[in-house]
């Protein structure tokens, strides 16, 4: 039964560049993702620790699995190629990212490649998994056993419910941005909670002494209904004295923003609203979301 492989120091082109000293160009990092991606059938872009990634992984392992079982040859080699790639174990990681998004679009993992083109992240790869792409791709036969599995799995809500919520959504994220005086992105007290990610959250919290982050998932409906809430109370703290004068703020991070990894201890679903204090490990808030209390608590 194939299995991926968790390649190693040394291992291939990525791994190669993930031993080297800070110094790489970025055409460097990218010659090493392409030439990685096209050594091998199946390539997994992954973290650690991500939720995401091990599902993917897992459903891979299982198309392995059944696509080998399927095969009338009996030989024990591996039905396929598939390496996996956990990025938060290298120095690197942020330059391979970067990377990622220079050859995708995207820097969330998993970031998952098939034959060499990029099929996308973990919801990806389980709808062309249902449709019947990946088994095109692959030319493996996929067990029945495998996609009707997939299809009994909770679904989204209708078409038209859907249209909806991604029309609030998209007024969310407009709402949620938050750019100062300067344009720049994640400084300063804007009019919305600060969109914060993996290039800029750790220097954000540092740079401030109380600072409330909304872990939230795109689509998730239940951070739909919160985000009127983080969206007055960013307002409110806003035109208050003591976004500035105590250094407190209100800032948001997104499910695959490469954030949510390091605090998976904390964020248990979503939306998960966790409290940053200055000399304090961060804590669960599990008081009144209502804008006027948050700001209260906040400023205390």
């Amino acid at each position: 039964v194939s299995q991926a492989r968790l390649l190693g120091s040394g291992s291939g082109a990525l791994d190669i560049l993930m031993t080297r000293a800070e110094g790489d160009t970025p055409e460097s990092f990218d010659r090493a993702l392409e030439n990685t991606v096209k050594s091998h059938q199946v390539v997994v872009l992954a973290k650690s620790k991500c939720p995401f990634s091990k599902k993917a992984v897992a459903l891979l392992n299982e198309i392995a699995s059944s696509s080998s079982s399927s095969s009338s040859s009996s030989s024990s080699s591996p039905s396929l190629d598939l390496a996996v790639f956990n990025l938060d174990t290298t120095p690197s990681m942020d330059d391979f990212q970067k990377a990622m998004q220079r050859l995708t679009g995207a820097r969330t993992v998993p970031s998952i490649f098939v034959n060499g083109a990029w099929v996308g992240g973990h919801d990806d790869l389980l709808k062309k998994t249902k449709s019947g792409e990946i088994a095109q791709i692959l030319g493996v036969r996929i067990s029945p056993d495998i996609i009707a599995r997939l299809a009994e799995e909770p679904q989204n809500k209708s078409n038209a419910t859907n249209t909806t919520s991604t029309r609030q959504a998209r007024h969310y994220h407009r709402a949620i941005r938050a750019v100062d005086d300067n344009g720049r992105d994640g400084e300063g007290q804007g009019e919305g909670a600060v969109p914060l990610d993996s290039s800029n959250f750790h220097q954000f919290i540092a740079s401030h002494r109380s600072v409330l982050v909304d872990f939230y998932k795109d689509g998730c409906p239940a951070c739909i209904h919160m985000a009127p809430k983080i969206e007055k109370a960013s307002e409110l703290l806003s035109s208050s004295s003591s976004a500035t004068d105590q250094q407190v703020a209100i800032a948001k991070v997104e499910a695959h923003s490469g954030v949510v990894d390091d605090y998976g201890h904390l964020v248990q679903w979503f939306p998960t609203l966790v409290l940053f204090r200055q000399g304090q490990q961060p804590t669960v808030y599990s008081g009144s979301t209502q804008p006027e209390a948050l700001v209260e608590m906040l400023s205390r």
